[in-house]
């Protein structure tokens, strides 16, 4: 009986997150309508379409994988149980600021003791991209000197923070309240330079995944703009987007927002820029982030089932 009380109650849970979901992305809905009304679907180039829908595979696997090896001083786990941990991250990270909540959901697969590691991990893993998004930031400002410098100086902050987290222990260690925590961030120790640079190396490859995606729909939906300028675009549209706090529940018109202002020059109408934005953002995070939720209703077996 109490199994099903709460499972019945996550199923409400779900109901309620979606139904907000959906009540705040009425605008954006609006904007694919639009643009179904004055472009029809028939005028989107399907096969370039159906490629960037592909790449939502090896997109989240590689983020599985980065997330495997961040694992690797902590708990040894199969790559299929990463994945799952990914998938379990999307939804509660729709719920906080720059995709916080994925340090809460994601070690949910991972044995208790593990959990705290684990969410601390999830933070480094995501650290592993900002250097690469830095870099390819300050090459769309090479026309800016000031601001390309600023996002050198980030990119190179950021990458020494990245190759010695361990300097966060001491700091840690000088108190008794937070010994525990400095207990915690000793797996930081244990990750070698060959374990960094493949988090670095996969962090790179799916950045451009993604942005190749991006690019794909902006070509499918008609935004005819050459491969140099499109990637230079989106390379700014994204650096632009991750260092602006924000709830995750409003990324979606932030995307859509920051799409329109850099295209603008590239595109007949605001409308294209939003409307891809829209587009991949139902098929990279709202998708995903159903299955996600699915992963959280069904009824787990033994935790071992996760663990290796």
């Amino acid at each position: 009986m109490k199994k099903k009380v709460i499972l019945a109650l996550k199923i409400l849970a779900v109901i309620a997150f979606y139904v907000f979901l959906y009540k705040i992305s009425i605008p954006h809905i609006e904007q694919l309508k639009e643009f179904y009304q004055i472009n029809g679907f028939n005028n989107i180039r399907l096969n370039i379409f159906a490629i960037a829908i592909i790449l939502v595979v090896p997109n989240w696997l590689l983020e599985s994988v980065k997330w495997f090896y961040a694992l690797t001083p902590i708990q040894t786990i199969t790559i299929k149980t990463a994945i799952i941990g990914v998938l379990k991250g999307i939804p509660p990270s729709t719920f906080t600021p720059n995709r916080i909540g994925e340090t809460v959901g994601r070690p949910t697969v991972l044995l208790p003791e593990h959990r705290i590691e684990g969410g601390i991990a999830t933070l480094y893993s995501g650290i592993s991209q900002m250097p690469i998004m830095l870099i390819l930031t300050a090459v769309t400002l090479y026309s800016k000197p000031l601001y390309c410098i600023l996002a050198l100086i980030g990119a190179a902050i950021v990458t020494a923070v990245f190759y010695n987290p361990k300097i966060f222990v001491p700091l840690f260690t000088k108190f008794k309240r937070t010994q525990k925590l400095a207990n915690k961030l000793e797996f930081f120790t244990r990750y070698t330079t060959t374990q960094q640079n493949t988090l670095l190396i996969i962090s790179a490859a799916r950045y451009m995944v993604y942005c190749t995606q991006n690019y794909l729909i902006l070509n499918a939906l008609g935004i005819n703009i050459g491969i140099i300028d499109g990637y230079l675009a989106i390379f700014l549209i994204y650096g632009i987007i991750s260092f602006v706090p924000r709830p995750a529940l409003a990324e979606l018109g932030v995307r859509c927002s920051v799409s329109t202002l850099v295209l603008s020059q590239y595109s007949p109408t605001p409308l294209l820029p939003a409307a891809a934005s829209a587009l991949l953002w139902i098929i990279n995070i709202l998708i995903p982030c159903i299955i996600g939720t699915f992963l959280y209703i069904k009824r787990k077996k033994h935790q071992k089932n996760f663990a290796q």
